[in-house]
């Protein structure tokens, strides 16, 4: 998955999993308000941006991660 989202953006992407509980700041507020709107696991949390939830969507982790790196 990493491979297809860097082949996709000019920022190098790791995942790293987390529990809720692992999460802090601004990543932590992302996921408690997906998971409080109902959004379904897994959740994919960018900055402090839900890119996508219940499945991994590369296009929406893609442009999260571009968007996160604008000035």
């Amino acid at each position: 998955m990493e491979k297809q989202i860097n082949q996709k953006t000019t920022v190098t992407v790791r995942f790293e999993e987390a529990s809720l509980f692992g999460l802090v700041g601004a990543e932590r507020d992302a996921a408690t308000d997906a998971v409080i709107a109902g959004a379904e696991f897994p959740l994919v949390i960018v900055g402090s941006t839900l890119a996508c939830a219940g499945e991994f969507d590369v296009d929406a982790i893609a442009r999260a991660v571009e968007a996160v790196r604008q000035p």
